[in-house]
């Protein structure tokens, strides 16, 4: 039985209650024992968090359609088990993503007057010569996990404000590398060098064009104003959050598939919540 009280501003509540169609306690309390009750009979699922942050979390990504919500817990635990590498060693104080968060490439700056959670990223603080794309995928999920966390996002949903200020053509080669395990060895080494260069131009024109539109509209829109004494990193405490929900997120796992194609591509949270 949940014993959730909220306790956010009547800002939050407001939007709650308008844009995610969470009405009144009575329908929160409902939606979350529906939920957890739904968790613990279905089968597929082995162990999963039930408390209700957690459920909110996809119940307010859902806008409380609980049907809805389940198949995107689904999803998630087939994420971890699938994707054991961007899931597993997350712990904020080991390297290397403690190195990584030394040098905060993702800072969470504040909320703006609309309730986002207003977070700055700036692309050339990894190091594309040591760090595999694993380890930044790491640090990427642990990121999300703790920024959903926060019920603040989950509701008010986020603004990224992104600095390429010092990009290097090999972040982007980085960036854009993309590997097709479904290929044979034959197919692979049949490939001829100039094949592989052709490709991987294609895909770097790709991202640069997205890129060149991202910044033009970031700019529109006033990122190029941020002042950069405001990219700062409270490395301590962020580790310490960091690692609170790695430690509940870790024993997650489950037997669930996603239903379909079109169902194993739908937008993440992260995207779903931005506003």
């Amino acid at each position: 039985m949940s014993t959730y009280k909220f306790t956010l501003s009547e800002q939050f509540r407001t939007l709650a209650k308008e844009e995610l169609r969470e009405e009144d306690d009575a329908v929160r309390l409902d939606a979350i024992n529906q939920l957890r009750d739904w968790i613990v009979k279905n089968p597929a699922i082995k162990h999963c968090r039930t408390d209700d942050v957690f459920l909110l979390k996809f119940l307010r990504f859902r806008k409380f359609a609980v049907h809805q919500a389940g198949e995107s817990i689904e999803r998630y635990l087939a994420a971890r088990q699938k994707m054991p590498q961007w899931f597993q060693g997350t712990d904020p104080n080991a390297d290397p993503l403690a190195s990584i968060m030394d040098d905060c490439p993702i800072t969470v700056l504040g909320r703006d007057d609309a309730g986002r959670t207003v977070i700055f990223i700036r692309v050339a603080s990894y190091d594309a010569e040591t760090l595999t794309q694993d380890s930044i995928m790491r640090y990427v999920m642990m990121m999300l996990d703790t920024l959903t966390e926060q019920e603040e996002v989950q509701i008010g949903g986020v603004r990224i404000w992104m600095d390429c200020t010092g990009i290097s053509m090999s972040r982007v080669l980085f960036t854009c590398r993309v590997r097709d395990d479904d290929r044979s060895d034959d197919e692979n080494h049949a490939d001829s060098d100039s094949a592989d260069s052709l490709g991987e131009a294609a895909q770097v024109c790709r991202f640069v064009g997205k890129l060149r539109a991202n910044l033009h509209q970031s700019e529109a829109e006033g990122a190029h104003c941020v002042p950069p004494h405001h990219a700062g990193c409270p490395r301590a405490h962020a580790r310490t959050a960091v690692a609170g929900i790695v430690r509940r997120n870790g024993a997650q796992r489950g037997h669930a598939e996603p239903k379909d194609a079109q169902t194993a591509g739908r937008q993440t949270g992260v995207v779903a919540l931005a506003r």
